[in-house]
């Protein structure tokens, strides 16, 4: 009997695993549960009012049953474009998020509630805890705008026409707004390397570097614009140390290809010897004026004129400097060049010969004093005072005759450069002048314009903003600068790599070392 009762147990638990089997598949063939995707993903999706739903997705592969819901199946079309979508897929890789429209999750979850019937696997997680979970990531989200979502799309299209029309701006407006935000960035001043007695160099340089407005253009990359097809590689090289010394984190720059550039158009400065800074600065502005000169084919040169019998002074004065401009005239020239009227008046016949010169700084001798300080305005004044000129031929005698001669200032520069002649060289003898200076920190030249009412004279005030100073002699000396940074509005002492802030001077009461004065109009 034993035998015969485990024989019909084994009959009835095979007969129960076939039915539950049977059982199993019916249940899975009549199953509405919509599978979205053929492996675990732990997505979320971002809804058109920025919230986030979190939905974990099971395992199972997808039903092929043909009972399946047709809303269901619509819904899964649906998803299945958007995860094909090119840019969702592009998102998916980076974020491993995809986005769909609310209306969609809505509908998935409704269907999900009518047809589940086992443990459910899709679980959706409250929208609010979803936010705080996913703070980060929206963050770094990029809005993807859905097609039913009119207010997002009205804020691409509008989006996209701005892009559009920043980009008819130019490219080159777009070159120039990042270099001015990267020139803004450093406020700090720069050093210059000392690369074999080149102090006379460094301290003219920082100068010009310092120039407030001259560099405008370097920095916004018009300067490009400006450059004469037969230049010489000076302005250029310029403008890259100008870029770089705006927007480096260094203390320090090296101009050795500057100097190589300036050496090949002038070979003075071609060495390692210790040369004069004014001559150098001259043939600095020299050298940019010819790269950036805007005339490629100068006219033939001819004698000027200057009859007052036929042309009033200031017609005169028009006359020449057209001419000159007609030859040079570059950004340069925009700056530093200014008009001086020279009057020649014979002794004898009292006959005035006239000529209008340009100049780019005055160079300033010390008169004989009884002291040992003098100040600007006297040298000013001593500079453009009556000279007596020995031998001199007078335009009506046709003679030798003695002469006077007498300068005046007919055209102002917005930059005005000042030399202080220190240095006397008279033969074999040479000597600096270790005479003290006072000058101020800023410069009134209305005293000094007399006959002229050129434009340009109607503002006379100026601003010193930078200094070249020497100490030493002519044997054994050196060079430095100081400068007010055009940006920071702080004074630097310049000493080569060297950088230290300063503090400001109203006036400098007792100076013998100010070789170069630098001043900008107001």
């Amino acid at each position: 009997m034993s035998g015969f009762k485990l024989y019909r147990s084994r009959i009835i638990l095979a007969l129960s695993s076939q039915a539950y089997k049977r059982a199993h598949k019916l249940s899975s063939q009549t199953s509405t549960e919509p599978e979205f995707v053929d492996q675990p993903l732990n997505k979320q999706i971002k809804l058109n009012d920025q919230s986030f739903i979190k939905i974990q997705q099971n395992e199972q592969k997808p039903s092929n049953s043909p009972t399946q819901n047709i809303e269901t199946q619509k819904i899964i079309q649906n998803l299945q474009k958007t995860v094909t979508n090119p840019i969702q897929n592009k998102e998916k890789q980076e974020n491993s998020t995809i986005k769909i429209p609310l209306q969609n999750i809505n509908s998935i979850n409704h269907n999900n509630s009518q047809t589940q019937n086992t443990t459910n696997q899709n679980t959706i997680v409250d929208k609010d805890v979803a936010i705080q979970a996913s703070k980060h990531e929206q963050k770094k989200e990029l809005p993807l705008f859905s097609g039913q979502n009119k207010q997002q799309s009205n804020n691409s299209s509008l989006q996209l026409q701005q892009q559009q029309q920043i980009k008819q701006n130019g490219h080159q407006m777009e070159q120039t707004n990042k270099a001015v935000k990267k020139e803004i960035k450093y406020f700090k001043a720069c050093g210059l390397h000392n690369i074999g007695n080149t102090c006379y160099f460094n301290s003219a340089l920082q100068c010009i570097i310092n120039t407030p407005k001259f560099n405008d253009k370097f920095l916004s990359d018009e300067i490009k614009q400006e450059l004469n097809p037969k230049h010489k590689q000076v302005a250029l090289q310029y403008w890259r140390l100008l870029k770089q010394m705006r927007t480096t984190n260094n203390t320090s720059e090296n101009p050795v290809q500057l100097k190589q550039a300036i050496s090949s158009s002038t070979k003075k400065f071609g060495g390692h010897r210790q040369e004069d800074s004014q001559e150098f600065l001259r043939a600095l502005l020299t050298c940019l004026h010819e790269d950036l000169n805007r005339v490629t084919g100068k006219p033939i040169y001819k004698e000027l004129t200057a009859d007052l019998n036929k042309q009033s002074l200031e017609d005169i004065s028009n006359t020449w400097f057209n001419y000159f401009k007609g030859r040079d005239n570059s950004l340069v020239t925009d700056y530093f060049t200014g008009q001086l009227l020279s009057r020649v008046t014979c002794s004898v016949c009292k006959n005035q010969s006239l000529a209008f010169d340009n100049f780019q700084d005055l160079s300033l001798a010390f008169p004989n004093i009884s002291g040992n300080q003098i100040t600007l305005e006297d040298m000013l004044k001593y500079y453009l005072s009556e000279e007596n000129i020995n031998q001199y031929t007078c335009g009506k005698c046709r003679q030798q005759r003695k002469c006077t001669r007498q300068l005046e200032i007919w055209r102002l520069p917005d930059i005005l450069v000042i030399h202080l002649k220190r240095f006397y060289y008279k033969g074999p003898m040479k000597k600096k002048i270790n005479i003290e200076i006072k000058f101020g920190a800023k410069l009134d030249l209305g005293q000094f314009i007399i006959n002229s009412s050129d434009k340009s004279t109607l503002n006379c005030n100026y601003n010193l903003y930078g200094i070249v100073k020497h100490y030493g002699d002519l044997n054994f000396g050196h060079y430095f600068a100081e400068c007010k940074h055009p940006f920071t509005m702080k004074w630097y002492q310049l000493n080569d790599s060297s950088v230290q802030e300063i503090k400001p001077k109203v006036s400098y009461e007792s100076d013998n070392s100010a070789y170069l004065l630098l001043y900008s109009r107001i």
